[in-house]
C-alpha cells in the first residue's frame, strides 16, 4: 500500500520522506476517453463530488422528482431564450441558522487584534445532508482556530446539525441558488448583461444539479463570488470539507499574513509547483482577488464551457444506465482549480507574492499504516503502535500568541529555482498548466516562494514541539483524500456533542475515544 509518510519507512522524519511518494495516486486529468475506476471513486467533498452510490439511492428514493426536476431543466436547456432564474432572494446577510452556538473550551479568551481568515467551504448535495463526519467530528476542532480563522460554510438548504462553534458560520442560499450566486457575481465582475447572466444561470443550475462536485472548479473566483460575506477579513482561503482542520493559529505565521499575496500549504509533493485546492489562502484584496479572470474557462469563455458540459452531460446521459435509469457512472468534464489559475498567480505581470510550505497530511492510500489522532483540536499523524496519548497532550497546548511566530524553523540559505514546464509532475493538470521544480528542489522540507515569477526555495525545519522522538507530528490539517475511499458505510463513533477530547482517524473510519 503506498505510504502517507516517512513515519511508515525506517522511521524517518515525516518531512523528509514524503517527497518521494510519486504523483500517480493523484486523479488523472479529465479527458473525454471513456471512464476509469479512478474516475468514479468515492469523493464527497466540496471539490470532491458525492459517491457514485450515495447519489443512485437518493435518485431511487425520489425518483418522481428527480424525473419532473430533470424533464423542467432540459426544458430550459432546448430553448432558445434563457428562462428567469428560479427565485431565490439572496442578500449580503447571513442567513440565521437554527443551529445552537456552543461554546469551544479550546477557545482563546480574544481574537487577534489585527488579522482574521474566512475559510471558505461551500457545500452541494441532492442528498439534504452534510457529509457524515461533517457533524460532530470536523465541527469540534474549529474552535481551536477561534482565536484567527472563522469558516463560512455555504449550502443551499441542507439540514444543518443541532450546534455549531462560534466560529463556524452556516450560510444558506436556498434551494439552488448557489448557481445565481456563482453566476451573478461572476457576470456583474465581466460586465456581463442580463441575458448573459441569465444564460450562465440556466446552465449552472443544470450542471450543478449534475454534478454537485462542480463547484470546486470555481475556487478562485471565490474572492468575488462571495466578496458579500468577506468585508470584515483580513484574508480568505478556499478548502474542503474532506478535511480535518487542527491548531491552525500554530502554523499560520505573522509573515504570511503580513508579507504574501497568497499562502498554500502543500502535503510535500513539492515536485509539482502549484496553489494546493485544501488550503491556498488570499489577501482579500482586488487585484489578488481578480487573478482568475486570465483563466478563459472561468471568465470570458464561461459561458461556452458550461455549454460543452450540458452537451457532455446530455451526450452521456441518453445511454441507458441500470435498468433503464439516466446513466450517471461517467467521467465527469472538470478543470482542476489548481491548474491554470497557479500559473495565471505567478504570471510576473501578476507581481503576486507567493508561499508554498509543507503543512498538511494527507491520506494517499486506501489501507494505511497511520493513524491521524485528534488532541484537545490538534491533529496528530502517528504510525499505528506508536501512540502515546500523554505526550501527545502534553504538546497540543493553545497559542493564544498575536505573534504567530510558527511551528518551523527557517534555515539555510534561500536558493533561485529554474520552474520547468514539463509533463513529469502533476498528471492531473492540463500539461499547458503544468509547472515542476527541479530534484534537488522537490523536498517535502522546503519552502517554496515566489515573487513576481521569480522561484526560490529555503529549508523549513519543524520544532521538536510538532515532531515528536516517538515519530509523530502535528499538522494544520489533514485531508481524507483515498481514505475515505475505503470507508464504505463509514464507521463513526457515536456523539452528540463537539467537545470531544480526542478522536481517530484512519483508513477504516473515524472513532471517539473521550
Amino acid at each position: 500500500a503506498l505510504v502517507v509518510c516517512g513515519l511508515c519507512v525506517s522511521f524517518l522524519p515525516f518531512w523528509l520522506i514524503l517527497s518521494h511518494v510519486p504523483t500517480e495516486h493523484r486523479a488523472t486529468r479529465l479527458t473525454t476517453s471513456e471512464p476509469t475506476e479512478s474516475s468514479t471513486s468515492f469523493a464527497v467533498a466540496v471539490g470532491e463530488g458525492e459517491d457514485i452510490d450515495d447519489i443512485e439511492e437518493w435518485l431511487d428514493e425520489h425518483q418522481e422528482d428527480v424525473e419532473r426536476e430533470r424533464q423542467m431543466l432540459m426544458s430550459e436547456l432546448e430553448s432558445d431564450e434563457p428562462n428567469a432564474p428560479e427565485s431565490t432572494v439572496i442578500t449580503g446577510e447571513v442567513k440565521p441558522s437554527a443551529a445552537q452556538v456552543q461554546p469551544s473550551r479550546l477557545a482563546c479568551a480574544q481574537k487577534h487584534p489585527r488579522y482574521r481568515i474566512a475559510v471558505l467551504s461551500p457545500w452541494i448535495t441532492n442528498s439534504n445532508a452534510f457529509p457524515p463526519w461533517f457533524y460532530p467530528y470536523f465541527l469540534s476542532t474549529l474552535g481551536r482556530s477561534s482565536f484567527l480563522v472563522d469558516w463560512l460554510v455555504v449550502h443551499e438548504g441542507v439540514r444543518e446539525p443541532p450546534s455549531i462553534p462560534e466560529n463556524a458560520k452556516l450560510i444558506d442560499v436556498g434551494r439552488r441558488g448557489m448557481s445565481q450566486l456563482v453566476a451573478s457575481t461572476i457576470g456583474a465582475h465581466l460586465g456581463w448583461d442580463e441575458r448573459n447572466i441569465s444564460r450562465a444561470t440556466k446552465y449552472l443550475r443544470f450542471v450543478m444539479y449534475k454534478w454537485p462536485r462542480i463547484i470546486a472548479e470555481y475556487k478562485p473566483a471565490f474572492g468575488i463570488i462571495f466578496a458579500r460575506y468577506l468585508s470584515n477579513y483580513t484574508h480568505w482561503a478556499f478548502s474542503d470539507l474532506d478535511t480535518q482542520f487542527g491548531a491552525l493559529p500554530s502554523f499560520i505565521e505573522l509573515a504570511e499574513l503580513r508579507d504574501f499575496d497568497m499562502v498554500s500549504y502543500s502535503f510535500g509533493d513539492h515536485d509539482g509547483l502549484y496553489l494546493r485546492g485544501q488550503w491556498t489562502m488570499h489577501r482579500n484584496a482586488a487585484e489578488v482577488n481578480r487573478v482568475w479572470t486570465t483563466c478563459s474557462h472561468l471568465g470570458t469563455e464561461l459561458i461556452r464551457e458550461l455549454t460543452h458540459k450540458v452537451k457532455w452531460i446530455k451526450l452521456h446521459e441518453q445511454r441507458a444506465g441500470p435498468n433503464g435509469t439516466h446513466r450517471q457512472n461517467y467521467r465527469k468534464r472538470f478543470i482542476s482549480a489548481e491548474g491554470c489559475y497557479s500559473t495565471a498567480a505567478f504570471d510576473p505581470a501578476r507581481g503576486m507574492r507567493i508561499k508554498i510550505a509543507h503543512k498538511q497530511f494527507v491520506g494517499l492510500s486506501t489501507k494505511s499504516r497511520n493513524d491521524v489522532i485528534v488532541v484537545n483540536g490538534a491533529v496528530w499523524l502517528c504510525r499505528k503502535g506508536a501512540i502515546e496519548v500523554r505526550s501527545l497532550l502534553a504538546n497540543s497546548q493553545l497559542d493564544c500568541d498575536a505573534d504567530l511566530k510558527g511551528v518551523f524553523d527557517v534555515v539555510g540559505p534561500t536558493i533561485p529555482i529554474t520552474p520547468l514546464r514539463s509533463k513529469a509532475c502533476s498528471n492531473w493538470i492540463a500539461p499547458e498548466f503544468r509547472v515542476c521544480a527541479n530534484s534537488s528542489i522537490a523536498r517535502s522540507g522546503m519552502n517554496v516562494y515566489v515573487d513576481s515569477g521569480n522561484f526560490s526555495a529555503a529549508a523549513a525545519v519543524p520544532q521538536p514541539r510538532i515532531l515528536l522522538s516517538n515519530g509523530c507530528q502535528q499538522a494544520a490539517l489533514f485531508h481524507f483524500q483515498e481514505w475515505k475511499k475505503g470507508w464504505g458505510g463509514l464507521s463513526l463513533s457515536p456523539s452528540t456533542t463537539l467537545d470531544m477530547r480526542i478522536f481517530k482517524i484512519n483508513s477504516d473510519g473515524v472513532y471517539r475515544i473521550s
